[in-house]
């Protein structure tokens, strides 16, 4: 019998320019707030949370109780804050340098908010290229989450100069709901491949929650 892992990756993102920031400000964090709940509610679903530091810093001025409901999870180890760029990088008006500032400032934040230790970064808008080892090491992270085609497993890859990090394969569009049985009987004993997209547009996590109980019942697990 063979088992397939699977966890969330949820984009908080408020520094969007698609709706003003008064509504951005008032709806996103009790959007995000209906994902927390059900997290709460199913200790068994585990995901990591990334937080560009603006959006941090915006949760902590618009909504502080939403910081202390996301608390608790972090604590046991359930979430894992991660990183992203300060606000919304874009590799076609981001340098090397930029990029390492603004993703540093970010995982200061997330470390003097939830995790001294906090150590995984997902790099929002930049596709992956040869220097992003190099570039995670100045910043103290160890674990990026990116997006490569057909990764069943994470990995351990290096960079031009030698630098290293470990890999974690997202798939937004091979791991929907509707797919997860055939994703199982796809894949090898063992993988391991995480899901999610923006959390202001998660859907209906309990869905998943029914979904792998039920395949869970057929002993895919």
């Amino acid at each position: 019998m063979k088992t397939v892992y699977l966890s969330f990756l949820f984009h908080a993102n408020m520094c969007y320019d698609r709706y003003t920031k008064q509504e951005i400000r008032d709806k996103f964090p009790r959007i995000y707030s209906a994902a927390v709940r059900k997290l709460h509610e199913h200790p068994q679903v585990t995901a990591h949370i990334d937080l560009p530091g603006l959006t941090l810093l915006s949760l902590k001025h618009h909504a502080p109780w939403f910081i202390e409901a996301l608390r608790p999870l972090v604590d046991r180890g359930q979430v894992i804050i991660s990183g992203c760029q300060y606000a919304a990088g874009h590799a076609l008006c981001q340098d090397e340098e930029s990029g390492i500032l603004s993703s540093k400032v970010s995982m200061e934040l997330i470390r003097q908010e939830f995790a001294p230790g906090a150590d995984s970064f997902f790099p929002q808008e930049v596709a992956w290229h040869p220097q992003m080892p190099f570039e995670m090491n100045q910043i103290g992270v160890n674990k990026l989450l990116v997006m490569p085609t057909g990764w069943p497993y994470p990995r351990r890859v290096a960079g031009l100069d030698g630098s290293e990090v470990t890999i974690y394969p997202i798939d937004w569009t091979a791991v929907r709901l509707e797919t997860l049985e055939a994703y199982y009987d796809n894949s090898p004993d063992g993988s391991f491949i995480m899901s999610g997209g923006d959390m202001e547009q998660l859907g209906n996590l309990q869905a998943w929650v029914d979904e792998i109980e039920r395949l869970a019942a057929l002993g895919k697990r």
